[in-house]
Protein backbone atom coordinates (compact mmCIF):
# COMPACT_ATOMS: atom_id res chain seq x y z
CA UNK A 1 0.00 0.00 0.00
CA UNK A 2 1.33 3.22 -0.73
CA UNK A 3 -0.59 6.60 -0.84
CA UNK A 4 -3.21 6.49 -3.70
CA UNK A 5 -2.04 3.31 -4.63
CA UNK A 6 -2.14 -0.34 -3.78
CA UNK A 7 -1.92 -3.75 -5.25
CA UNK A 8 -4.11 -6.67 -4.40
CA UNK A 9 -2.70 -10.23 -5.19
CA UNK A 10 -4.50 -13.47 -5.28
CA UNK A 11 -4.01 -16.93 -6.42
CA UNK A 12 -6.56 -18.37 -8.97
CA UNK A 13 -6.70 -22.05 -9.59
CA UNK A 14 -4.77 -25.51 -8.28
CA UNK A 15 -2.05 -25.33 -6.57
CA UNK A 16 1.21 -26.05 -8.39
CA UNK A 17 3.96 -24.69 -10.80
CA UNK A 18 1.29 -23.44 -13.46
CA UNK A 19 -0.75 -21.61 -11.03
CA UNK A 20 -1.82 -18.24 -11.65
CA UNK A 21 -1.94 -15.00 -9.42
CA UNK A 22 -4.12 -12.67 -9.87
CA UNK A 23 -2.87 -8.87 -9.77
CA UNK A 24 -5.13 -5.52 -9.31
CA UNK A 25 -3.69 -2.33 -8.89
CA UNK A 26 -5.08 1.09 -7.96
CA UNK A 27 -4.35 4.17 -8.24
CA UNK A 28 -6.33 6.98 -7.43
CA UNK A 29 -6.26 9.62 -10.14
CA UNK A 30 -7.54 13.25 -9.42
CA UNK A 31 -6.75 14.78 -12.70
CA UNK A 32 -10.18 14.25 -14.08
CA UNK A 33 -8.46 13.21 -17.04
CA UNK A 34 -10.93 10.18 -18.05
CA UNK A 35 -12.71 10.89 -21.01
CA UNK A 36 -16.02 9.92 -20.21
CA UNK A 37 -17.68 11.51 -17.76
CA UNK A 38 -21.18 10.14 -18.91
CA UNK A 39 -19.63 6.37 -17.72
CA UNK A 40 -20.29 5.15 -21.05
CA UNK A 41 -16.91 3.48 -21.18
CA UNK A 42 -15.54 2.16 -18.28
CA UNK A 43 -12.30 1.01 -19.55
CA UNK A 44 -9.44 2.40 -21.39
CA UNK A 45 -6.28 1.11 -23.31
CA UNK A 46 -2.85 0.92 -20.72
CA UNK A 47 0.38 -0.14 -21.21
CA UNK A 48 2.67 -2.28 -18.89
CA UNK A 49 4.45 0.77 -18.89
CA UNK A 50 2.28 3.12 -17.43
CA UNK A 51 1.78 0.67 -14.44
CA UNK A 52 5.50 0.62 -13.89
CA UNK A 53 5.44 4.08 -14.18
CA UNK A 54 2.61 4.48 -11.47
CA UNK A 55 4.04 2.42 -8.89
CA UNK A 56 7.77 3.47 -9.35
CA UNK A 57 6.38 6.58 -8.81
CA UNK A 58 4.32 5.64 -5.69
CA UNK A 59 7.45 4.36 -3.94
CA UNK A 60 7.13 0.69 -4.32
CA UNK A 61 10.21 -1.60 -4.10
CA UNK A 62 11.39 -4.01 -6.22
CA UNK A 63 8.60 -6.79 -5.69
CA UNK A 64 5.71 -5.07 -7.12
CA UNK A 65 7.98 -3.93 -10.00
CA UNK A 66 8.65 -7.57 -10.72
CA UNK A 67 4.94 -8.66 -10.48
CA UNK A 68 4.42 -5.51 -13.06
CA UNK A 69 6.72 -6.65 -15.17
CA UNK A 70 5.02 -10.42 -15.99
CA UNK A 71 2.03 -8.81 -16.87
CA UNK A 72 1.14 -8.37 -20.10
CA UNK A 73 2.04 -5.14 -22.39
CA UNK A 74 -0.99 -4.03 -23.81
CA UNK A 75 -3.91 -4.15 -20.45
CA UNK A 76 -7.08 -2.00 -19.52
CA UNK A 77 -7.43 0.40 -17.00
CA UNK A 78 -11.01 0.48 -15.15
CA UNK A 79 -12.74 3.07 -13.58
CA UNK A 80 -14.20 3.08 -9.82
CA UNK A 81 -16.42 5.97 -9.53
CA UNK A 82 -17.07 7.44 -6.41
CA UNK A 83 -20.87 8.16 -6.29
CA UNK A 84 -22.24 10.49 -3.46
CA UNK A 85 -25.67 8.45 -2.49
CA UNK A 86 -27.82 10.75 -0.02
CA UNK A 87 -28.64 8.63 3.01
CA UNK A 88 -32.48 8.66 2.63
CA UNK A 89 -31.16 6.08 -1.13
CA UNK A 90 -28.72 3.68 0.63
CA UNK A 91 -29.40 0.26 1.34
CA UNK A 92 -28.22 -1.66 3.63
CA UNK A 93 -27.93 -5.67 3.16
CA UNK A 94 -28.16 -7.69 6.13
Amino acid sequence: MGHGRHVLTFPVGSSGPDQLLNLVAFVADSNESWPSKDARSLTLSATRDDALRDFEQGGFGPTIQKLLRLTKDKMDKASLWILSIPRSRRCLFT
